[in-house]
């Protein structure tokens, strides 16, 4: 924050302009060590290191010798940016003249033009209504109370620490007070003390009323949404409480499959689904905190894909240049002869099995195998970790591939034993599947993410390898059927990076039903990826959107009348 790439705004942080551009310059420069696979490895080397299986020595030539490359590469050719004030359409309302929108490690603020003759400045904060509009902060709460010492009014602020009472004359009186609770100003500062309760999901056990989380000095807290007509109070349920719950509801549910089984005569065999990844902690796909599944196998053959070690529907095995120490063991034990000394094309992904010799031989952790069949019960044992961030962010789960509906039958799985351990669920889809599978999922689907990826059919096809027809018509049966869908189209220059798509596939959206839209603008996070896989990367030549090319085409969106969010 003190650099000025982020800002804290109402709990939370927002990137500037310069964060975005310091990302877009550090995934440019350093593809290999802005990646999640890379601090994987980097993890398991060190891990090696502490127990004494790896040299700690090649482990951080292995990645000085490389980094030093780049960064010499880096300091020659990173072009510098200057970020610039923005003009606005405002005014001054001290001296008329333009203001300029800035940013400071404290966020974005509007600012005089004519500076230093004029210092007139309004902080801006970002609408939470659609998560990217600029609005204007509220003024201070007024509390009626008087600063001793220069008569102005005082206000409620915050810091870290809570709410306080502050002069209003700051910066030129620096008063302050702690906030008491006083007759004359209880009414007034209740609200400020307070963040608005969140509802826990279950009655009070004495008046019937909703039971809500609260905060003391002591912490947060479960208790009566009637208070002060009901004092009921509860401790707030720990991890373990949690975990225990959800051992309940899942024990509780497979008994429950089991007696079902046994009464139609069946027997009962739990599916399997081929898991590349389980990401905990996104913030992306859907609301509050989540745990993100992503399973193998994907229709579409996007070439900008983010994710593609999940095109194939098989296991795949990936190989870490840069970590290959070049003893050739992996080509030894390989029983196909999958592994080539060739090193941008180490795997031979035609001839490779997945069955992993390769991977647990090479210690160097340079090659590793995408792809592992888990059952139900082994994927939410690892979810289930996580439950009390769920329950305390508004979070959940989100099934994303790849294409889940590729395997529908252990995807219906997953989200209704998330559904019975009453865990928020999402279904992130190219819509690119029959509605016979997609259908069945909607009872236990809470909210749907359904890409658009362009309005033109041919164009569709061309760049994905399948017309738009079925995420069209899925979208408009979504809709019909009750579904909470949002659509999501990924901003990819030189092909739907323009006013016209956005108002074309904006038309699709309303007229599917849709009222809630979200744009995911290209990144070249995924470019080592693909060098990985071996495979060659055919959006190299793209240069991701600005952020403020992006906030353009999102107000193009909602001056059709749809909510429209960026990132999520």
């Amino acid at each position: 924050m003190t650099r000025g790439y982020v800002y804290p705004d109402n709990r939370r942080f927002r990137p500037t302009d310069l964060g975005f551009v310091v990302t877009d310059q550090l995934v440019a420069h350093f593809p290999n060590l802005i990646n999640v696979e890379f601090t994987a490895a980097m993890e398991g080397k060190l891990d090696e290191t502490a127990e004494g299986n790896a040299d700690w020595e090649e482990v951080v030539g292995g990645f000085y010798g490389p980094f030093e490359e780049q960064l010499g590469v880096a300091t020659e050719k990173m072009e510098k940016i200057t970020i610039s004030a923005q003009p606005t359409d405002e005014t001054c309302d001290l001296c008329n003249s333009p203001m300029l929108l800035r940013t400071s490690r404290f966020g974005p603020f509007l600012a005089c033009s004519n500076f230093p003759t004029c210092k007139n400045k309004k902080r801006l904060v970002v609408d939470d209504e659609d998560g990217e509009t600029l609005k204007e902060r509220p003024a201070p709460e007024s509390t009626g109370e008087v600063c001793e010492k220069c008569g102005k009014p005082m206000v409620v602020r915050r810091s870290r620490r809570g709410p306080f009472l502050g002069c209003s004359g700051y910066p030129e009186c620096r008063n302050i007070r702690p906030l008491e609770r006083t007759e004359e100003s209880a009414a007034s500062t209740t609200a400020a003390r307070r963040a608005e309760p969140e509802a826990l999901g279950r009655p009070c056990p004495e008046c019937g009323k909703p039971l809500v989380i609260r905060r003391s000095r002591r912490g947060p807290f479960v208790g009566c949404s009637g208070y002060p007509s009901c004092r009921h109070t509860e401790s707030l349920p720990t991890a373990k409480d949690a975990e225990a719950e959800w051992d309940t509801a899942m024990t509780t549910a497979e008994g429950e499959a089991e007696g079902e089984a046994r009464g139609r005569g069946a027997t009962a065999s739990a599916p399997r689904g081929l898991v590349s990844e389980i990401q905990r902690f996104t913030l992306h796909d859907g609301p509050g905190l989540r745990s993100t599944i992503f399973l193998k196998g994907c229709p579409l053959s996007c070439y900008w894909c983010h994710n593609p070690e999940d095109i194939s529907p098989r296991p795949e095995v990936v190989f870490l240049r840069e970590l290959c120490r070049g003893d050739g063991t992996c080509e030894r034990v390989c029983p196909r002869r999958a592994i080539r000394p060739e090193p941008e094309r180490r795997v031979n992904h035609a001839r490779c099995d997945g069955c992993g010799r390769c991977v647990s031989n090479c210690r160097a952790g340079a090659l590793r195998l995408v792809g592992r069949w888990m059952t139900e019960e082994e994927v939410l044992a690892e979810v289930a970790r996580d439950m009390p961030f769920y329950r305390r962010s508004g979070g959940g789960v989100t099934i994303s591939g790849g294409e889940p509906l590729l395997q529908a039958e252990f995807t219906r799985a997953l989200l209704a034993a998330l559904r019975e351990a009453d865990v928020h669920t999402a279904l992130d889809t190219s819509g690119q599947a029959d509605w016979r599978d997609l259908q069945p999922l909607l009872p236990v689907t809470d909210l749907v993410l359904l890409d658009l990826k362009h309005a033109d059919p041919a164009e569709h096809r061309r760049a994905t390898g399948a017309d738009n027809s079925r995420p069209v018509e899925n979208l408009r049966r979504l809709v019909a059927a009750g579904a909470t869908v949002v659509v999501r189209v990924p901003v990819i220059p030189g092909f739907n990076a323009s006013e016209e798509q956005m108002v074309a596939l904006a038309d699709l959206a309303l007229e599917g039903g849709a009222k809630r839209f979200s744009l995911l603008p290209y990144h070249r996070m995924a470019e080592s990826k693909w060098q990985q896989l071996g495979r060659p990367y055919q959006a190299a030549s793209l240069q991701p959107p600005g952020h403020a090319e992006v906030r353009r085409l999102a107000g193009v969106i909602r001056a059709r009348g749809l909510r429209v969010t960026i990132g999520n």
